[in-house]
């Protein structure tokens, strides 16, 4: 018989924990940084955040199938994020077996529809009840939690389903930054703030794994790197935009060690403030998105192959483009090109 789980966790501890520090070896005890709801910086257990008594229990269901999705989640995605962390830390990594992708896109994509957000009543949703007369109520909450619980799996299957085949980036960072993590550590987007369609086939997602890893997955449509993925290099600003997108999106806690957590909130300001569409950074960076773009439809045509055609457009990029030198990826990129063809 298992055991009964009080204090279920929308975020895992297995996921808290790579954003943290062992405090007890023999007890498996682990505490991380945590700012709530906007206050200061906290050291706090593992233990006692990111979670809800009872989340997931199914109100309408006896016996120890009450709490199936909480067993659910512990067996199909939360046991996995320790091999998850030892695969992508691993630099020397670069083939994925099925298994470990199947492992990374459940395991990260789970915590998207199980938060709180997600699967307790919201303010309309229980006005209605409280409209019933008392005697009803109690089943109608019931009823209405169920429904919200089902449709958080279903939500999640087809989220999983749109991206199993996608392409999947693992980032570094490689200079002070850290990534933060939240509540909400998954960000989905299309590239503007307002996420309409989480299904859009344009969509990214983003997943910090650990202070100086993360996830992506790319878009639907690109699917060409199902049996690898690529090795990407994060400069501290690309880690402060991205911790900023944590902080816009997360609900009642911001994770991580207590430096990153400061050097965050002292440098955030300066990502918060309106740029205007012609600044010379702006342009920069849509230029070098441009020629992305173009270096990935010219690698695509040859499936995957680094071709005379592309290496000369790489290196026109290269000597013409503001910025394409001094990006780690590109300089990374250039030494490849350069060995395979001279």
């Amino acid at each position: 018989m298992r055991p009964i789980v009080i204090n279920q966790h929308y975020i895992p501890k297995s996921y808290l924990k790579h954003f943290g520090f062992l405090v007890n070896a023999k007890k498996n005890k682990w505490s991380l940084y945590a700012m709530e709801n906007g206050g200061e910086i906290e050291r706090r257990t593992t233990e006692n955040i990111c979670s809800v008594d009872y989340l997931y229990d199914l109100p309408l269901v006896e016996g120890e199938e009450r709490q199936f999705l909480e067993h659910a989640y512990e067996a199909q995605a939360d046991r996995h994020f320790t091999e998850i962390k030892e695969f992508i830390t691993d630099d020397s990594k670069t083939e994925l077996p099925s298994e470990m992708r199947e492992k990374i896109l459940k395991s990260c994509l789970s915590l998207y529809y199980r938060t709180p957000k997600f699967i307790e009543l919201d303010q309309q949703a229980l006005e209605m009840i409280q409209r019933l007369p008392i005697a009803e109520r109690e089943h109608a909450w019931k009823v209405k939690k169920t429904e919200i619980l089902q449709e958080s799996i279903y939500n999640f299957e087809a989220l999983y389903n749109d991206k199993k085949n996608c392409g999947i980036s693992v980032n570094k960072s490689i200079g002070k930054r850290e990534f933060i993590s939240g509540d909400n550590p998954v960000i989905i987007t299309n590239g503007q703030r307002d996420l309409s369609d989480v299904l859009s086939p344009e969509n990214i997602v983003h997943v910090p794994i650990t202070p100086k890893y993360s996830i992506t997955i790319l878009p639907t449509n690109e699917t060409t790197l199902n049996n690898t993925f690529l090795r990407y290099l994060y400069d501290d600003e690309s880690v402060m935009y991205r911790n900023y997108d944590i902080e816009r999106l997360h609900q009642k806690y911001l994770l991580g060690s207590q430096n990153a957590l400061q050097a965050y909130l002292n440098e955030v300001p300066e990502y918060k403030k309106i740029v205007p569409a012609d600044h010379s950074k702006v342009v920069s960076i849509e230029k070098r998105v441009i020629a992305g773009n173009h270096l990935l439809k010219i690698m695509e045509k040859s499936q995957g192959i680094i071709t005379k055609e592309f290496k000369e457009q790489f290196n026109w990029y290269w000597n013409n483009l503001d910025g394409f030198k001094d990006d780690p990826n590109c300089v990374q990129f250039k030494k490849r090109i350069d060995s395979e063809l001279g």
